[in-house]
């Protein structure tokens, strides 16, 4: 949440104002493409699913 809330915040305003931000898609147009260091447990293998709480 931190790495997009920084992508957010150092982003151009006219890109970002007024704007509804997910996560995940913010990271990605940041140019995220592995999301497994954002694994609460790093031994987990199960596929991660999203958060429901939109």
């Amino acid at each position: 949440m931190a790495d997009a809330a920084h992508a957010v915040l150092t982003a151009p305003a006219a890109g970002t104002t007024g704007r509804c931000h997910i996560d995940e898609e913010v990271l990605r147009a940041a140019g995220v493409t592995g999301f497994d260091v954002y694994r609460a447990d790093p031994a987990s293998t199960e596929p991660l699913r999203r958060d429901i709480f939109l």
